[in-house]
Formats: structure tokens, sequence, C-alpha cells
């Protein structure tokens, strides 16, 4: 039986997602603090899980590494995919209605 994920797994899964991607693009540690902004400790505590980043901070990691917020934080899109599900088939039909003119205004078909 799998366990749900704790936030002590979403701080691994990050921590090592960001040390992947800055050793696979060749950056040191500094470079990257630099670019977001922050200081070397703090960037440091990211990558060894002793700490996590603000939300505020995810889309400008994310932009920095070149991938989506999903991505930085391991999220597959099979389980994105499979939430939504989940989500909608517990709505009510009058719930599926708003969603459906929500998405409708926000993406409109062309």
């Amino acid at each position: 039986m799998k366990c749900k994920p704790t936030a002590e797994d979403d701080k691994s899964v990050f921590s090592q997602k960001i040390r992947t991607l800055r050793r696979k693009d060749e950056f040191s540690q500094q470079k990257v603090s630099e670019a977001l902004g922050v200081p070397l400790p703090t960037y440091s505590n990211w990558e060894q899980g002793r700490a996590v980043p603000s939300i505020h901070m995810l889309p400008k990691i994310a932009k920095f590494f070149n991938i989506t917020i999903d991505e930085l934080m391991g999220v597959e899109p099979a389980d994105v995919e499979a939430r939504i599900r989940q989500r909608v088939g517990d709505m009510t039909p009058d719930q599926r209605e708003k969603l459906a003119s929500l998405l409708e205004s926000v993406f409109p078909r062309k």
C-alpha cells in the first residue's frame, strides 16, 4: 500500500531536483543564488533539504531552470491529470458547469 506523501518527501524531491538541474547545467551554487537574488547559504539550505523557498520564489526558480513549477516540485503530468479527474469526479453538476464556464473564459475556443 502506497503511503501519502509528506512535506518531508516534497522537500526532498525539491532539493534533489534543484541540485540535479544545477549540476546538469554546470552552474555553481553561487551563480544560482546570485541569479535568484538570494544569499548563498539560503540556496545551499534548499539543496540540502534544510529549508524550502517561499511560494513566491518558485516561479523565479522554475524560470531560471527553464521548467514548470510542477516539474520543479516533481509532479508528473499523469499525476496532475489524475488529480484533475478526481476533483472533477467529486463535483456536483452545478460545480462542473461553473468550472466549464471558467475554463471557457480562460481558454476560449478558436
